[in-house]
């Protein structure tokens, strides 16, 4: 396939939790979870599974976060 992204390791896992934590955004949370996931090293296939999203749409958040982060 040739939709080929790489995720940035700027943020840790303990820095993105907190960030859902704080936010009163439904949709945000989400996007953050599934960055999380990511970085625990699923699947981008298997967290758009489980995000119930398409991967088209899984590449658009991972380039989101890339340029500034999970918002």
């Amino acid at each position: 396939m040739g939709n080929t992204i790489t995720l940035e390791r700027r943020d840790s896992i303990a820095k993105l939790q907190l960030a859902i934590k704080t936010s009163g955004d439904a949709e945000q949370r989400t996007r953050i979870r599934a960055i999380i996931r990511l970085k625990e090293g699923h699947t981008k296939t298997d967290v758009a599974r489980e995000m119930v999203v398409t991967r088209k749409t899984l590449y658009f958040w991972i380039a989101t976060y890339n340029s500034g982060g999970a918002h």
